[in-house]
């Protein structure tokens, strides 16, 4: 059985933005590639990918966009840190990400629940990492670009580890309502 995640993929032109604020590349420090950059909404594990869609399906919310606006770190129980590009505060992101959890609760999935810090993963570092880069990137917060990223859709992928790291697939996309202007 895949392990399965519900997630908002950037748009060509973030990943690419993206890849430019990554680390430098170094002994312990393993970069995001553009393929796997996305924003997740809910880590699910195994399930069955038929049922889930069947639950996300019903969700209903409208586009809206999101602003990219620091970089930082989440320190693993290892020693070592993803580094990663946050997402400002917005309400239509928060409503979805709600709304996701309670489909999948509501098909009797138990999605790990915690304090939602949206973000895109741009490294993975060991504890070896070299130290001064990490503080590099870091220092580039004060200017990281707030940048729009109109969101449109979001998707179910599976996740399979290999030996060179994650590949994630597509499973179903799930798109939002376009909600017309009325100025």
């Amino acid at each position: 059985m895949p392990r399965l995640f519900v997630a908002i993929a950037p748009t060509p032109a973030i990943a690419s933005c993206l890849a430019q604020w990554q680390p430098r590349q170094a002994a312990g420090i393993k970069l995001t590639t553009l393929a796997q950059f996305h924003l997740t909404l809910h880590f699910i594990g195994e399930a069955d990918v038929q049922p889930v869609a069947q639950a996300l399906q019903q969700i209903k919310a409208a586009t809206f966009s999101i602003k990219l606006d620091k970089l930082g770190r989440f320190h693993s129980h290892n020693g070592g840190n993803a580094l990663w590009a946050g997402v400002q505060q917005n309400p239509q992101l928060l409503d979805l990400h709600d709304k996701v959890l309670a489909a999948l609760s509501m098909a009797g999935l138990k999605p790990k629940v915690r304090a939602y810090t949206p973000h895109i993963t741009l490294a993975r570092c060991k504890p070896e990492a070299p130290g001064n880069i990490i503080n590099d990137f870091l220092m580039q917060d004060a200017e990281f670009p707030s940048a729009p990223m109109p969101v449109s859709d979001f998707a179910l992928y599976s996740s399979i580890l290999t030996s060179e790291g994650s590949q994630y697939t597509r499973e179903h996309s799930f798109p939002l309502q376009k909600i017309p202007d009325v100025t």
